[in-house]
């Protein structure tokens, strides 16, 4: 199964990140049906090293509920869907690699100021940009992460 790697993260840590393209373009697709509200999925996989390396992805049950019922624009990850995602994940002896989401109305895929305040410092994130063009909707990806935080910041 061919699969598009990502090298993503801080300047000087390189992480390797390798996702089948079918995983990729069954979001991707997801995210345009769901279009103007958010899609959301979990990514499991292992890590070995520097090489992250998703097998499977995981839609949580509700959550088009919640996409609807906070806004069109944000859905919001609850504790119950990562409890599940983590007990999945073991059962296949995985692990949470990161997290994936639609951004409706947003052909940049970069993380929002949410997105970067919930975001693990060993997490990996999925944005996927979705937009109309020419009377079409269309869908991006791109990974970030991991990333670290900056509790205090001073400037002289």
């Amino acid at each position: 199964m061919p699969s598009r790697s990502f090298k993503c993260g801080e300047a000087g840590q390189a992480i390797r990140f390798s996702c089948p393209k079918g995983i990729i373009d069954g979001f991707r697709k997801a995210a345009a049906k769901s279009f103007p509200w958010e899609e959301y999925a979990v990514l499991i996989g292992n890590r070995e090293g520097d090489l992250v390396t998703v097998h499977d992805i995981w839609y949580p049950d509700g959550r088009k509920k919640l996409a609807g019922l906070f806004s069109t624009e944000h859905i919001f990850s609850v504790k119950e869907w990562m409890r599940e995602a983590k007990r999945i994940a073991r059962s296949k002896g995985m692990e949470v690699l990161a997290d994936i989401h639609s951004h409706p109305d947003c052909s940049q895929c970069h993380p929002s100021e949410e997105d970067w305040d919930g975001m693990r410092s060993d997490w990996i994130q999925g944005i996927c940009g979705v937009y109309r063009a020419k009377k079409r909707i269309r869908t991006r990806v791109r990974f970030w992460g991991p990333a670290k935080k900056i509790k205090e910041f001073y400037r002289e």
